[in-house]
């Protein structure tokens, strides 16, 4: 048992060193502009929300070409529309369109074939966007690339958001070093640029409909196709989504990233699997009672997860102090089992009225 423990806490160790080198090798930005950029925002029953993505669309530093926002209506019946037609953004003319079909993926179709110029980016209507954010994804766009990936975290306000913040910085720093280490895995689509032939060349938005998580599944689509994809990391490039308020919705938010099926190829199924068993002999050493075996995997979790965050941070300004990271490994133990149980249990997804599964 002590030989099991060590080798699963070294091969932790190995792949923290990994991922943590392949965060360093940034991808290098375009020289020329393209012709333009046409921001899709789908929205569905946001009127609580919109306010977030408005303010911050006001607040943009805008590239040297021209840019254009198309929401797309998927069905709303609250008062989004309304709040969007009496916002103005200047330099950015606004349309609103309605989707011509249900759900995201048809939202950002509907979208795609309405938009005027060659690039696409895509966000949604509940973020927060730093002032350099589009600037940030239009400068990584070149005539050799398909698809520039942001990073997005999940808002810090609050004890629950802290929490929410350092997970989301773990998983999307495991995301982008993977994808960096030639292993695509998984991608947001709050923060995306897609080439607007690249996407229409993979059959458009609606070739993944009935996935619930339509950006990891157009990422995949386009990585298995071999599109040339690159993550943009960097000081001010960071987007913020408002974290789950509650444990049910986290829950429920969270069986519907993990219901998409990932990328694994050898190194990503030998990964997850070593981060599973390590963070399985803490919680079984933790239950047994065998004090050696939970700190033992604790320290080579901790490690191997600092490894990883301090990397992420050096990129992107984001840093992670060393009490708060111990405090999160700590207590995350709990909602992550119980995302493991509840997801056994029914795996039904249900997102926004709509059931997938």
């Amino acid at each position: 048992m002590i030989l099991l423990v060590f080798s699963l806490g070294l091969a932790y160790l190995w792949i923290g060193l990994k991922l943590a080198s392949a965060l360093k090798k940034e991808d290098k930005p375009a020289t020329t502009p393209p012709d333009g950029f046409s921001l899709i925002i789908p929205f569905r029953n946001e009127d609580k929300r919109l306010h977030l993505v408005l303010a911050s669309l006001t607040e943009q530093k805008l590239p040297d070409c021209p840019v254009e926002v198309i929401f797309v209506d998927d069905g709303s019946t609250d008062q989004s529309v309304a709040l969007i037609t009496n916002t103005i953004i200047p330099g950015i003319p606004i349309r609103i369109i309605r989707s011509a079909g249900e759900g995201k993926p048809a939202a950002l179709e509907t979208g795609r074939q309405m938009a005027r110029y060659s690039w696409l980016i895509t966000t949604d209507a509940d973020m927060r966007l730093p002032t350099g954010w589009l600037a940030n994804l239009v400068s990584f766009t070149d005539d050799k690339t398909d698809l520039v990936c942001g990073v997005t975290l999940a808002d810090r306000s609050g004890f629950a958001g802290s929490l929410q913040t350092l997970e989301t910085t773990l998983l999307m720093a495991v995301a982008v070093g993977m994808h960096r280490h030639g292993h695509p895995l998984s991608a947001t689509g709050n923060s995306m640029a897609f080439r607007a032939s690249s996407i229409a060349s993979a059959g458009g938005f609606e070739s993944v409909e009935g996935s619930p998580r339509e950006d990891h599944a157009i990422y995949q689509r386009l990585a298995s196709l071999g599109f040339v994809i690159k993550y943009r990391l960097g000081p001010g490039s960071l987007a913020q989504t408002p974290a789950e308020p509650t444990l049910t919705t986290w829950l429920r938010q969270r069986r519907r990233w993990f219901g998409s099926p990932m990328g694994l190829t050898p190194f990503v199924l030998f990964s997850m699997s070593v981060f599973s068993l390590v963070w399985f002999l803490f919680v079984w050493g933790l239950l047994s009672g065998s004090g050696w075996m939970a700190m033992t995997a604790f320290l080579f979790k901790l490690t191997g997860d600092l490894l990883i965050v301090q990397a992420f941070g050096r990129q992107t300004g984001h840093r992670t102090p060393l009490p708060t990271l111990i405090l999160f490994e700590l207590i995350w133990v709990v909602p992550l089992f119980l995302l493991l149980v509840n997801r056994l249990i029914n795996p039904v997804v249900v997102w926004k009225g709509r059931r997938y599964g």
